[in-house]
């Protein structure tokens, strides 16, 4: 403690912010936050397949959480290919998940998928009967 000539003054301590400390474990809460954190960003085309598709080829784009693109798919029972087919999901906290809208000739009307990247594959289940499937980044 410190004197001055008409009161005690208390030791200054710098504000929070300015503390070496603060400034690391701030940087660390925003990184958190931010998706290629946790394995990058799923901008780029990824290709799959399991028993109820044959093949699945997409092509992503992401900006921030939100995910848009096209699809490539072959339904396994008929052989029917349909080829830019509309996508949209979401990755939020490493969560994906996304649909693919189909024509009613393919005999589903919406894909959809949910699981998590994990390095360079995407992991999770899809479709009606609810399959396991690895897509992996080309």
């Amino acid at each position: 403690m410190t004197w001055s000539i008409c009161r005690p003054q208390e030791p200054r301590l710098a504000p929070a912010w300015r503390a070496p400390g603060a400034i690391a474990a701030l940087v660390l809460v925003v990184l958190g936050c931010n998706s290629s954190v946790n394995g990058g960003t799923l901008t780029g085309t990824w290709t799959g397949s399991n028993s109820e598709f044959s093949n699945v080829s997409l092509h992503l784009t992401q900006t921030n959480e939100t995910l848009t693109g096209t699809a490539s798919v072959t339904v396994a029972a008929s052989s029917w290919t349909g080829s830019d087919l509309p996508l949209a999901g979401t990755d939020f906290a490493n969560n994906v998940s996304f649909d693919i809208t189909m024509p009613p000739v393919s005999g589903y009307s919406v894909v959809a998928f949910f699981g998590a990247q994990a390095g360079n594959a995407l992991k999770g289940h899809i479709g009606a009967a609810n399959d396991t499937m690895t897509l992996i980044r080309q």
